[in-house]
């Protein structure tokens, strides 16, 4: 079990925008230890590093087809073609909203070796993706939806919390 803790909705690191990484730097690699546990200790399919109060531009992912590390994931490509799922988040919890996402993407990013790569994801993974960049880029799954939902959702959310703690 990780010291690191989620954090959660409306702690202020979720809304910033996190500068790129510096590939160089050696804790990079730590993070890359601690952030699958996390991921699945909370039975999450991903994990921005802002999730966890840490500044800097890495992602996990593991949507059945293995465990993926991002270092400053660009994405570089995303289909027209679009569709409309259910998410929730980590950050958000109790909360699963409808969200539009591009049904597939072309992911540049270093992996933990420090290599440059490139990937096109499909469907859950594309989805994935695009939600723990959001989170990058200080964007939660509240601000993808309209007004009035989020309203409503936020109130549930509420609710939630306070049976929670």
């Amino acid at each position: 079990m990780s010291l690191l803790n989620i954090r959660v909705y409306p702690d202020p690191i979720l809304k910033e925008k996190i500068p790129e990484s510096n590939i160089a730097d050696e804790q990079l690699i730590k993070y890359f230890k601690i952030m699958p546990e996390i991921m699945y200790d909370n039975n999450g399919a991903g994990l921005a590093a802002p999730q966890i109060g840490i500044k800097e531009r890495i992602i996990t992912l593991d949507v059945g087809d293995g465990l993926l590390f991002m270092i400053n994931p660009i994405i570089v490509e995303k289909s027209k073609e679009e569709e409309t799922d259910e998410e929730g988040c980590l950050s958000v919890p109790g909360t699963y909203l409808d969200i539009i996402r591009s049904k597939s993407v072309t992911v540049e990013y270093y992996d933990e070796k420090l290599k440059k790569r490139s990937k096109k994801l499909k469907e859950l993974a594309a989805r994935a993706v695009q939600h723990e960049i959001d989170h990058l880029n200080g964007i939660i799954i509240l601000d993808r939806v309209d007004r009035k939902t989020r309203l409503k959702a936020e109130m549930e959310y509420m609710d939630y919390i306070k049976k929670r703690y």
